[in-house]
């Protein structure tokens, strides 16, 4: 497949998405398949918000013009992608720059939880429920993998849980104190 006819397939991809006939999961999924190599090796993908073409330098996705009519290799199947025969290895692409970032702000958000149920009081625990929220709609935006989808699930079910442990320990904290002030008879 070619640049054009790449773009030619994501216009009607993204035309079946405003139809309803097909879902933006879908259509992120059948996007990411559509990439294309070039006469130099450098692999080329239209991003799913941008619509821009994006060329991977070889650890990142950056926004990049494709080069002039290039008759790239095709692409194999995803299953024939990952297999090569003997002696011969095939590049693996790299996510999108959605993925990457998705992955990113998940991880962070489950170790801001986790240091909010452990060292530091409510505020990491927040800043967890947030990165994990910010991580699920990045990789709605541009796909993610299931791993991403748990540690930003982590993330904010951790938050949470800690938000809800430090409330119930200022309630029971409250309620020790004035049952002894009851007892002693200082309260009243």
């Amino acid at each position: 497949m070619n640049f054009a006819e790449v773009e030619r397939e994501v216009a009607k991809l993204r035309q079946q998405v405003a139809a309803g006939r097909l879902t933006e999961e879908a259509c992120k999924a059948r996007m990411r398949e559509l990439m294309v190599e070039d006469a130099d090796g450098n692999w080329w993908m239209v991003g799913y918000e941008t619509r821009e073409w994006y060329r991977h330098d070889g650890t990142d996705w950056v926004r990049a013009d494709p080069p002039g009519r290039v008759v790239p290799k095709p692409v194999p199947s995803p299953e024939a992608r990952w297999a090569s025969p003997p002696g011969h290895v095939v590049p693996r692409p790299a996510p999108s720059p959605e993925a990457q970032q998705a992955s990113t702000l998940a991880a962070a958000s489950l170790i801001a939880s986790i240091l909010g149920i452990t060292v530091f009081p409510i505020i990491p625990s927040i800043v967890g429920i947030i990165l994990g929220g910010m991580a699920r709609k990045r990789m709605r935006a541009g796909g993610g993998t299931k791993t991403t989808e748990g540690l930003a699930k982590a993330g904010i079910i951790v938050g949470w849980a800690a938000i809800v442990l430090m409330v119930l320990g200022i309630l029971c904290y409250v309620l020790f104190v004035a049952g002894i002030m009851l007892d002693s008879g200082d309260f009243l």
